[in-house]
């Protein structure tokens, strides 16, 4: 039976040095891209945390799930689905997650795991004046409540000082490292069981605390060749500045759990998959575009790792999506696939890129009463907003040709010449996510 070692990332966009980003200091993982494939076009289903994990660990797309917002647990949703980590368990998997797995954790899944998912950790402020600027607004508020609860204002503490912090500490002072500490303490007391280990990583999300090493990993003249058109000091320098401090932390982090499977002589038996929730407009070079659903926000890295298997090649151009994870790693661990799954197994492309492939990936987002629906082909955003309730006076249409507008500065749409364009890309979306399956 082969282990499984799945890393998950929060708003992390397709930044690395594997990806073209060649300014980006990240050699764990492009290490973990040269040896297996990463996928070029790999999108989310919904931006959101919880939606976006809820989707990936069912199997399951937004509508179905009925998970649209960060506060809604998928189990309330689907008590009932088998989630990936509970099919891995129901086949004699010791199964753990470390840190950010699933969004609302032990509500999403409840009986998925050998033990219960761990409480969530808060970064703590390292600079003396920072925390203390937490705690003289923590000293004003009079503490929590007679339950231990605290105000969502005050909740959690770390959004309460500065968001962007570069401590000259250990790895371990801000919870991502404290996350890999935990991490490999798993790894070494599984021992010889077959494990499914999922560990979650969120320095990438505001707060964006890293250490000062990575920090000083960047000046302004790595930034302006990252693509940064900012003001040097400016408020906007300086959170793309600690976007890219954190990528190289996290990606230090994966090296580390690569590293531990090398020592505990686990990487010959090992699948590793890096997965990441949603993208991000935090910390993007550039001029942004017009989009509402950009491809910033669903665009997304997806890297695959089967030491079984020859895959140690470019990146594969080919559609995927995060729905499919969980059909692929069954595939490739020999388990049963439920007959829920609204994704499909990735190793047919994995093993020949020059297979015929998906011909859309599908992504959604609410925005008040508004959903938008979004499809990327191999050259088109195509984006419909509707109201929920599916009345028609609300729709509104996004056409951008990613290939000669990658920024996505101008909407095509509604343009004569694009009539027939439109109305094509409308019917292949109405027509949805099965009708872009690869033909078997």
């Amino acid at each position: 039976m082969m282990n499984v070692l799945l890393i998950g990332v929060d708003s992390l966009r397709p930044q690395m040095n594997c990806y073209g980003f060649k300014e980006m200091i990240t050699p764990n993982f492009d290490r973990l891209a040269s040896s297996g494939v990463f996928f070029t076009h790999a999108y989310c289903q919904m931006p959101p945390c919880a939606p976006s994990r809820a989707s990936v660990f069912s199997g399951c797309r937004p509508d179905t799930t009925q998970v649209y917002d960060n506060s809604t647990p998928l189990n309330t949703m689907l008590p009932d689905v088998i989630t990936m980590s509970g099919q891995f368990k129901k086949s004699g998997y010791e199964v753990y997650g470390v840190a950010q797995v699933l969004h609302n954790r032990n509500k999403d899944d409840p009986t998925g795991w050998t033990e219960p998912l761990p409480k969530r950790r808060q970064n703590i402020h390292q600079i003396p004046e920072n925390r203390a600027i937490v705690e003289t607004k923590l000293k004003a508020s009079g503490g929590p409540d007679e339950n231990g609860k605290w105000p969502p204002d005050l909740w959690p503490h770390c959004k309460l000082g500065p968001q962007i912090e570069a401590a000259d500490v250990p790895d371990d002072a801000y919870i991502d490292g404290m996350a890999t500490n935990d991490a490999v303490e798993r790894m070494r007391q599984i021992g010889k069981q077959p494990f499914f280990l999922a560990v979650g990583y969120g320095s990438t999300h505001l707060p964006l605390f890293a250490p000062r090493r990575y920090w000083d990993l960047y000046d302004d003249e790595r930034l302006e060749s990252l693509g940064s058109q900012s003001t040097p000091s400016s408020e906007k320098r300086e959170f793309e500045h600690a976007y890219c401090a954190c990528v190289s932390y996290i990606d230090a982090q994966v090296g580390r759990l690569l590293d531990e499977l090398d020592h505990l002589g686990l990487s010959g038996k090992t699948i590793v998959v890096l997965w990441v929730d949603h993208g991000t407009r935090q910390g993007k070079m550039g001029t942004h575009g017009k989009s509402r659903l950009p491809e910033s926000i669903v665009h997304v890295p997806l890297m695959i790792w089967d030491p079984r298997m020859d895959l140690s090649r470019h990146g594969i151009n080919a559609l995927a999506e995060n729905v499919d994870i969980y059909p692929t790693l069954c595939d490739l661990c020999d388990l049963p696939l439920p007959d829920h799954l609204e994704g499909i197994s990735l190793t047919p492309i994995m093993m020949d890129p020059m297979l015929p492939w998906k011909s859309a990936a599908f992504s959604q987002i609410s925005s008040g009463d508004v959903m938008g629906y979004s499809m990327r082909t191999d050259r088109y955003r195509f984006t419909r907003w509707q109201n929920i309730d599916n009345t028609d006076n609300a729709e509104e249409i996004e056409l951008f040709d990613l290939h000669s507008d990658p920024m996505e500065r101008v909407n095509i749409a509604n343009l004569q010449e694009n009539k027939k364009l439109q109305r094509n890309l409308a019917e292949q979306l109405d027509a949805g996510w099965r009708s872009a399956l690869p033909l078997t």
